[in-house]
């Protein structure tokens, strides 16, 4: 069912020491796994212990790389893995870094949200202000319009108005020489 090998016990028995096969450290990490891991109910090491089992999970991961062909991709994690902080009190300052961070992008995304309020407001009050340009220039033109008219209502309505005394009247008055006086003949 596997296109890997055997190695020289068979699948679920511990492998030769000698044996560096794909299937045989495939059949180590399965065994380590068990043994710290999936099968353990109390798990403490000395330290020369661990650097043991340490170097022989480094053995493992190099032999499979060189397998795989991925350079010391996994190599280098399991260094990073080694030397980084597990001590709760240590990383609690970088929880609290990562919780702000959060708590900033909170903000971020309610302002993004807010700014498009915002955006549909102005547009809102420039549709609005469109419509009140509008309003004013059709004012504007009522009120030319009515200045038009009126100044023709009110002149034909002063030539009519006046024609009467432009025509039948006479102005005349009792004046004697050198008052301001005169008579003016208007018709």
């Amino acid at each position: 069912m596997s296109s890997i090998p055997q190695h020289k016990n068979n699948w679920g028995n511990d492998p030769e020491l000698t044996d560096k096969s794909v299937s045989a450290n495939i059949e180590r990490i399965r065994i380590l796994r068990n043994e710290w891991y999936g099968h353990a109910t109390d798990f403490s090491l000395s330290d020369s212990d661990f650097e043991q089992r340490w170097n022989h999970i480094s053995q493992i991961v190099k032999e499979l790389e060189g397998y795989l062909g991925t350079a010391t991709k996994y190599q280098d994690t399991l260094t990073e893995l080694k030397s980084c902080c597990m001590d709760p009190d240590s990383i609690q300052p970088y929880i609290d870094k990562l919780l702000a961070v959060e708590g900033l992008q909170t903000d971020v995304t309610n302002l993004k949200e807010g700014f498009g309020e915002l955006q549909t407001d102005v547009t809102n009050l420039k549709e609005g202000f469109g419509e009140l340009q509008t309003d004013v220039t059709n004012l504007k033109e009522e009120v030319e319009e009515m200045k038009k008219t009126n100044e023709k209502s009110s002149t034909q309505g002063l030539n009519q108005a006046s024609r009467p005394y432009l025509v039948h009247s006479r102005f005349t008055g009792n004046a004697t020489k050198g008052d301001g006086t005169c008579q003016v003949p208007l018709g």
